[in-house]
């Protein structure tokens, strides 16, 4: 506990984010056989960018 009576989080993250314009879908580029949990976390950004 800390002074304030509030429990302190500890979270943490790690991974890799691709943010690229490619032609067609990100995840049928070369290099991204594999990538990412089943590409679940494809998104869409507009003007062509997309995000993995």
């Amino acid at each position: 506990m800390e002074s304030d009576g509030w429990p302190r989080l500890r979270v943490g993250y790690w991974g890799t984010v691709v943010v690229a314009r490619p032609q067609g879908l990100l995840v049928d580029q070369d290099g991204m056989t594999g990538f990412g949990y089943r590409h679940r976390w494809l998104r869409e950004l507009g003007d062509g960018w997309q995000l993995v």
